[in-house]
């Protein structure tokens, strides 16, 4: 069996198919390195949005942020500039910015070498007063050009900020709504609320408890609104609703927004899954809370 080297090399014609004999040096655009080797990286500055697409494959394309790193690592020698996914953007500015990398690769794009850096983690430790901590970018099978992503949840959903007008803390982290893909129903109000965000439209959105469910009477359900009213769409997950039913009876959930509704072709239930930001005020959101948004995709 040939190791990965040598079948890149045949693959993009540097070695001869006959006899193994170098024949060419060749190396493709877009992609020069791969490695999971683990590095510390601080992000010293967040520049351009843009659009990148895979060279090896033209109908996937990724929507990157471009940014300005020092390491002390000598995997990327003399090599400064960088690119993050831009779902990762918001989570990097609530932050200090120090990251560890652990799965990244070295692109080109528009004739300029980056590091891509696809699988990160906050350096240091969650605490109560921490919005974000140990965080995993989105898994590469997110961006299957079959799938289609449409999102209404500004850019300050992960951070904790004071509304001037009360002097209150606010903070904002994403919730997954559970429950939905195996209902016709639910399916049928995700196809519509796809379509309405795909045209710029706003998805009204609510949580209440729902004490006579069958099967948990701590559930609180999730509500959209697509045009004829409230109806219900799934629940929040189990092993959250403990810190959510708090402020939720004390009136401090001031927004729900419906962050985004997504067709999933790569997941065990082909479907639309949604996921929802939930605004508490007067405190931040337990430590729990938090570690459980950061998985939430």
């Amino acid at each position: 069996m040939l190791n990965k080297d040598v079948a890149f090399s045949l693959a993009i014609g540097n070695l001869s198919s006959k006899s193994l004999a170098v024949i060419n040096d060749y190396t493709p655009p877009g992609l020069y390195k791969d490695t999971t080797s683990e590095f510390n990286v601080e992000i010293q500055e967040i520049t351009d949005n843009i659009t990148w697409t895979i060279p090896s494959c033209k109908v996937i394309k990724l929507h990157l942020t471009k940014v300005k790193f020092v390491t002390n690592s000598d995997i990327y020698p003399n090599i400064t500039d960088g690119v993050i996914l831009t779902s990762d953007h918001r989570l990097l500015m609530s932050n200090d910015m120090k990251i560890a990398c652990s799965e990244h690769c070295l692109v080109e794009i528009t004739n300029t070498k980056f590091v891509l850096f696809w699988k990160w983690d906050f350096r240091g430790t969650i605490d109560a007063n921490d919005s974000v901590a140990s965080f995993s970018t989105t898994d590469p099978s997110d961006y299957n050009p079959s799938e289609s992503l449409f999102s209404t949840a500004s850019e300050s959903d992960y951070n904790v900020s004071t509304d001037d007008n009360v002097g209150e803390i606010v903070h904002t982290l994403p919730f997954k709504v559970m429950g939905s893909c195996y209902n016709i129903g639910i399916q049928s109000v995700f196809e519509e609320a796809h379509k309405m965000m795909y045209n710029g439209e706003t998805i009204k959105a609510r949580i209440r408890p729902d004490p006579n469910n069958p099967y948990d009477a701590e559930a609180i359900a999730v509500e959209f609104d697509v045009g004829y009213g409230f109806v219900g769409v799934g629940f929040l997950s189990k092993e959250l609703t403990k810190y959510v039913h708090p402020p939720l009876q004390a009136s401090h959930i001031k927004d729900v927004i419906v962050d985004s509704v997504r067709f999933r072709t790569t997941w065990s239930m082909i479907g639309f899954y949604a996921k929802i930001s939930i605004t508490r005020i007067g405190s931040v959101w337990e430590p729990e809370v938090v570690r459980k948004s950061l998985t939430v995709r």
